[in-house]
């Protein structure tokens, strides 16, 4: 009985680590206009999607963030900030990309090395021992 428990806890661990790592390699993102207290509004109420491609940036061997670099640069990202503005006001200037409600804050990059204006949150991978 043990071996059948360890075996789906095992199961479990092996489908989400997989849908996460998924995830994090889709091809494109709904954006989200924020401004700098953190409010947001889905821009186009979340009708809008970008191409591009999610990366993990480490910050240690534990932490890391997330970007979303656009298939389309930096063309791409002025056309987002500017509907941003137009829709929601000068405040709500900081377009981010988001995969749903509890996704964590990323950016948007033009390259790994050239992130756009922003708020990110860092996140703690605990691998399993």
């Amino acid at each position: 009985m043990r071996f059948y428990k360890n075996l789906i806890i095992i199961n479990t661990l092996f489908i989400s680590f997989f849908l996460i790592n998924f995830k994090i390699s889709a091809t494109e993102s709904y954006v989200i206009c924020a401004n700098s207290n953190k409010y947001w509004h889905w821009l186009s109420e979340g009708n809008i999607k970008v191409q591009g491609k999610w990366f993990k940036k480490k910050l240690s061997h534990i932490t890391f963030y997330k970007i979303f670099i656009l298939d389309n640069g930096e063309e791409q990202y002025n056309l987002l900030k500017k509907d941003c503005i137009q829709q929601f006001g000068e405040y709500f200037q900081y377009p981010h990309p988001s995969d749903g409600l509890l996704s964590a804050w990323a950016v948007f990059a033009i390259d790994v090395s050239n992130l756009k204006d922003g708020f990110i949150d860092k996140i703690k991978y605990y691998p399993l021992l």
